[in-house]
């Protein structure tokens, strides 16, 4: 039994969570990627404020550090290599394609927590099938997630298998965008004006189903969470999809807010982030219906992940103040060694068993 290698592609807040998950389950992480200057050549531990330094420097060569990082690994029986990365970098496949291509074409697996990753069958279809392509043939596995895998996937279809008949599944999840950067605060139209917002976010999202695949395939209109939410719900159940649209809602605080991620405050009326509503028809019947609802919080503000199936019978889940970053870097971690026995290809998580725990670092290993 070996100890997995990994490799931490992006080296900001969920990359402090992921580094020290894996490294208590006894991976070894033996190499680090980033593109900000300012930590190029420091040692990862102390870029990610450890009390300690790892004996891993943070490298700006993507490519160089994926070509020596692992040593000689060779292909088990299967095709199947010891070499692992976990990307946390930007929330949209186009962006992250680039960096997923480079570990598929070295035998990597790879669990990336960009969110359209989830499920990009909907949107970014021909990157994925890029991607796709080349894992398979150099015997990797890419997928994406992290805290949907669970909260927004799988934990539904367990309910759902309690229920005789399902006529319409409705969700309602919140988070604070100040906990995962930049990007995502961004996408979230966070700071806009309410003129910005309708501009950037709100227009691009009235379209038709066929004009949403087109666009987001383009590149022309960015999903949101829900959208590829609702799409792996729908194929993990054995739905067949007829219609699905994405509305983006803007949300306001009565009272001025600072944002740490965008570095200042959010006056009263702008907006500090969306509520993005996916819904989904489908030919069995059955109606999804999700609202994703990222913002920058308020000092009263708290996660919360509730689910109701309508059906018979009707049957629902709280999750009172999950700890979205932290659920999000253990189901990434946890989430490895399933890539190792999953076939090659771009395979998401709709394929894949519920994500399991690993109770000790005697267990968290893979067949030499």
């Amino acid at each position: 039994m070996k100890k997995i290698k990994v490799v931490q592609i992006g080296c900001g807040n969920m990359a402090k969570m992921t580094v020290s998950y894996a490294l208590e389950k006894g991976a070894q992480i033996v190499g680090a990627v980033d593109n900000r200057p300012e930590i190029i050549g420091r040692d990862l531990g102390e870029v990610l404020g450890y009390d300690k330094k790892l004996g891993v420097t943070v490298s700006g060569d993507l490519a160089a550090t994926l070509d020596t990082a692992y040593g000689d690994e060779k292909p088990n029986a299967q095709g199947k290599y010891n070499k692992f990365a976990i990307v946390t970098t930007t929330s949209l496949v186009n962006e992250v394609g680039a960096t997923l291509k480079e570990c598929a074409r070295r035998g990597i697996n790879t669990y990336t927590t960009c969110e359209e990753a989830h499920y990009p069958w909907l949107s970014a279809v021909t990157m994925a099938k890029e991607i796709d392509a080349l894992a398979k043939e150099h015997g990797a596995t890419i997928t994406g997630g992290g805290y949907q895998d669970v909260f927004w996937g799988h934990e539904i279809v367990t309910l759902a298998g309690a229920c005789h008949q399902i006529t319409k599944i409705h969700g309602e999840s919140r988070y604070n965008v100040d906990h995962y950067g930049i990007a995502l605060a961004l996408i979230h139209g966070a700071g806009f004006t309410t003129a910005e917002f309708e501009e950037k976010v709100a227009a691009p999202s009235r379209k038709t189903f066929q004009e949403f695949l087109v666009g987001m395939d383009e590149g022309t209109i960015e999903p949101g969470y829900s959208w590829t939410v609702n799409g792996w719900l729908a194929a993990r159940l054995g739905l067949t999809i007829i219609d699905q649209v994405q509305e983006c809602i803007p949300t306001f605080s009565p009272i001025d807010l600072y944002s740490s991620t965008l570095g200042r405050t959010i006056k009263a009326g702008d907006a500090t982030g969306m509520i993005n509503r996916a819904t989904t028809k489908t030919a069995e019947g059955v109606e999804i219906v999700f609202d994703s609802i990222g913002s920058v919080y308020s000092p009263d503000d708290t996660d919360f992940n509730n689910w109701k199936i309508y059906g018979v019978p009707d049957c629902n889940v709280v999750n009172a103040e999950p700890a979205t970053p932290e659920h999000t870097c253990a189901t990434v971690v946890n989430r490895l060694i399933d890539l190792y026995a999953a076939p090659a290809g771009y395979i998401t998580t709709n394929q894949l068993p519920p994500a399991r725990y690993f109770a000790s670092a005697d267990s968290y290993v893979i067949e030499g």
